[in-house]
Protein backbone atom coordinates (compact mmCIF):
# COMPACT_ATOMS: atom_id res chain seq x y z
CA UNK A 1 0.00 0.00 0.00
CA UNK A 2 1.40 3.57 -0.75
CA UNK A 3 1.20 6.14 2.27
CA UNK A 4 0.70 9.53 1.45
CA UNK A 5 2.27 11.99 4.47
CA UNK A 6 0.79 15.57 4.93
CA UNK A 7 2.19 18.30 7.39
CA UNK A 8 0.12 21.58 8.07
CA UNK A 9 1.31 24.31 9.97
CA UNK A 10 -1.14 26.87 11.71
CA UNK A 11 -0.81 29.70 14.37
CA UNK A 12 -1.25 27.35 16.71
CA UNK A 13 -0.91 23.66 15.63
CA UNK A 14 1.65 21.53 13.54
CA UNK A 15 -0.83 18.98 12.23
CA UNK A 16 0.23 15.48 10.83
CA UNK A 17 -1.70 13.15 8.51
CA UNK A 18 -0.73 9.53 7.02
CA UNK A 19 -3.11 7.94 5.02
CA UNK A 20 -2.99 4.78 3.18
CA UNK A 21 -5.41 2.54 0.51
CA UNK A 22 -5.11 -0.25 2.34
CA UNK A 23 -7.51 -3.09 3.71
CA UNK A 24 -8.87 -0.56 6.57
CA UNK A 25 -9.90 -1.28 10.30
CA UNK A 26 -13.16 -3.15 11.05
CA UNK A 27 -15.71 -0.29 12.56
CA UNK A 28 -16.11 -2.82 15.59
CA UNK A 29 -12.87 -2.51 16.36
CA UNK A 30 -12.40 1.30 16.33
CA UNK A 31 -13.01 1.85 19.73
CA UNK A 32 -9.84 -0.89 20.68
CA UNK A 33 -7.31 0.93 18.28
CA UNK A 34 -5.25 2.40 20.87
CA UNK A 35 -5.39 -0.20 23.67
CA UNK A 36 -1.91 -1.64 24.60
CA UNK A 37 -1.28 -4.75 22.69
CA UNK A 38 -4.37 -4.72 20.64
CA UNK A 39 -4.85 -6.16 17.04
CA UNK A 40 -7.35 -6.07 14.43
CA UNK A 41 -8.28 -8.83 13.31
CA UNK A 42 -7.30 -8.35 9.43
CA UNK A 43 -3.77 -8.07 10.23
CA UNK A 44 -2.84 -11.60 11.23
CA UNK A 45 -0.28 -11.33 8.12
CA UNK A 46 1.24 -8.24 9.26
CA UNK A 47 3.98 -8.24 11.77
CA UNK A 48 3.50 -6.29 15.00
CA UNK A 49 3.13 -5.66 18.55
CA UNK A 50 0.07 -3.67 18.86
CA UNK A 51 2.00 -1.29 20.60
CA UNK A 52 2.67 1.88 18.85
CA UNK A 53 -0.55 3.03 18.79
CA UNK A 54 -1.00 3.27 22.29
CA UNK A 55 3.08 4.79 22.58
CA UNK A 56 1.96 7.82 20.08
CA UNK A 57 -1.44 8.71 22.05
CA UNK A 58 0.15 8.72 25.30
CA UNK A 59 2.87 11.06 23.51
CA UNK A 60 0.13 13.02 22.35
CA UNK A 61 -1.41 13.34 25.92
CA UNK A 62 2.33 14.18 27.15
CA UNK A 63 2.92 17.08 24.57
CA UNK A 64 -0.93 18.06 24.85
CA UNK A 65 -1.45 17.46 21.71
CA UNK A 66 -3.90 14.52 20.17
CA UNK A 67 -4.26 11.86 17.63
CA UNK A 68 -7.68 10.74 15.58
CA UNK A 69 -8.28 8.03 12.79
CA UNK A 70 -11.11 7.49 10.14
CA UNK A 71 -10.74 3.90 8.51
CA UNK A 72 -13.45 1.96 6.27
CA UNK A 73 -12.75 -1.50 5.36
CA UNK A 74 -10.80 -1.60 1.75
CA UNK A 75 -10.51 1.88 1.34
CA UNK A 76 -7.73 2.65 3.86
CA UNK A 77 -6.91 4.73 6.84
CA UNK A 78 -6.04 8.21 7.87
CA UNK A 79 -4.61 9.26 11.33
CA UNK A 80 -4.13 12.72 12.70
CA UNK A 81 -1.90 13.43 15.02
CA UNK A 82 -2.24 17.86 16.26
CA UNK A 83 0.76 18.99 18.20
CA UNK A 84 0.55 22.66 19.88
CA UNK A 85 3.36 24.76 18.51
CA UNK A 86 2.82 27.42 21.51
CA UNK A 87 6.13 28.25 23.75
CA UNK A 88 8.17 26.29 20.80
CA UNK A 89 11.61 28.15 20.77
CA UNK A 90 13.70 28.26 17.54
CA UNK A 91 15.27 24.90 17.15
CA UNK A 92 18.89 24.78 18.71
CA UNK A 93 21.82 24.55 15.98
CA UNK A 94 24.81 21.98 16.71
CA UNK A 95 27.89 22.50 15.34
Amino acid sequence: SVFVFTVLETVKHIILTVSDHGRGIPADEHIFIFKRFFRANNTSDIQGTGLGLNIVRRYMKMLKGHIEFRSSLSEGTTFTVTLPINGVKEPAVIN
